[in-house]
């Protein structure tokens, strides 16, 4: 049996405004966490200047030293933005404006809004690949295994669901959460002697201070759920003996309708997900949209969509809300089901009809059956072209 390799990577996070504190990251949580379901590790984090030096040394070092590299910031139209003409000098390729580039941004903008300043965006390195931007119209681009994207949390993250293509990751990193109601010190020993005997999991504790009261919050991080789940048994017997008190977990309910159906990527994407029952959503059908060519919901009449609940935690809505592109590409729409909130995702574009990709629609299909739900409300879906 081969031993499955890890893939790690890094982020180069470019800007003044983020040294000094004026404008606050997001984008390495949200890259991170991507990536981390993509069975791809951040194993280091840099925050550079706008100085063409320093962002030549730091891109030359780290893809050498990592199969992915992530930049964010310093690709847009002003005389501070500098990524672009600082790689095209990293990989010694010609600076220049790229052409395909050039025919997005001027059919976007409306005629005589295309300006000079705006232009600065189309200049690249020469034969660099495009990221297409679904919000503002302005690509990023990859130059062999560094990837450009903006600075701007809302459009980076648009811009993330089309890139999963040029990613080969390992397994997905699955992590789990065990909060008490105690102080580092009282648990610092006994956590220590579980990670010793347990070294291909990474576990981490991490006070926090809610409610007026003190607390920790264990972390464990692996690839394997049964590695994971053994620490749990551990600690929670540690946990029992000291006579601490376990705090239970904020949840809510999903209504999940297309890919997240199959348990396997469900679990995957959402480890503390748990499936409930089969419900059906009155007055609602099932349709396929966007260039995506993925599931939406949409109000119709006496029509009815079938799906799963599931119970998730605050953290899985997190990495639910970065894999569906929300707030982009869906919104959250609440309904009530025996007098509890249920949210699901809708997208607010409604778009015309496009089938679904081979690959995607199996997926939903596996997720059929182990939901036990009757496959006429999906053959019906896609009689609609």
């Amino acid at each position: 049996m081969k031993k499955n390799l890890k893939i790690k990577s890094s982020i180069l996070i470019i800007g003044n405004e983020i040294l000094s504190g004026r404008t606050k990251d997001t984008n390495t949580s949200t890259i991170s966490i991507w990536l981390n379901s993509l069975g791809v590790s951040v194993a280091e984090v840099r925050i550079i200047p706008d100085i063409e030096n320093i962002i030549i040394q730091n891109i030359n070092v780290l893809r050498k030293k990592y199969k992915y590299v992530f930049t964010t910031g310093g690709i847009g139209p002003t005389h501070d933005d500098i990524t672009a003409e600082s790689i095209s000098k990293a990989f010694n390729l010609k600076y220049e404006i790229h052409k395909e580039g050039y025919k997005i941004l001027e059919s976007y903008y409306k005629p005589g809004e295309f300006n000079k300043g705006r232009q600065k965006m189309i200049w690249m390195p020469k034969d660099a690949k495009l990221i297409l931007n679904p919000t503002s119209g302005a690509p990023g681009f990859i130059v062999d295994n560094v990837f450009c994207l903006p600075g701007v949390p809302s459009i980076l993250k648009s811009m993330l669901g089309g890139l999963q293509n040029d990613i080969i990751g390992g397994r997905p990193v699955i992590s789990c959460s065990i909060n008490l109601r105690t102080v580092e010190s009282e648990i610092a020993k006994s956590l220590t002697l579980v990670q010793k005997k347990n070294k291909e999991v990474e576990i981490g504790s991490y006070p926090f201070f809610k409610a007026g009261k003190l607390g920790v919050s264990i972390i464990l991080r692996s690839e394997e759920q049964s590695k994971i789940d053994k620490c749990i048994l551990e600690i929670l017997k540690f946990v029992k003996k000291k006579k601490l008190k376990l705090l239970k977990r904020t949840s809510m309910l999903y209504f999940a309708y297309g890919s997240n159906l199959n348990h396997f990527q469900m679990k995957r994407r959402c480890k503390d997900s748990k499936f409930i029952k089969k419900i059906n959503l009155k007055d609602f059908k099932l349709t396929f949209r966007s260039k995506y060519r993925a599931a939406d919901i949409e109000r119709k009449k006496n029509s009815t969509v079938v799906g799963g609940l599931f119970e998730i935690s605050k953290s899985d809505e997190k990495k639910l809300d970065i894999y569906e592109d929300f707030p982009i590409l869906y919104k959250k729409y609440f309904f009530s089901y025996y007098n509890k909130n249920v949210m699901t995702y809708i997208m607010p574009k409604k778009t015309s009809f496009k089938y679904p990709t081979s690959r995607y629609l199996n997926t939903i299909k596996c997720g059929y059956k182990d939901c036990k739900l009757d496959i006429k409300y999906l053959k019906k879906a896609l009689i609609q072209f």
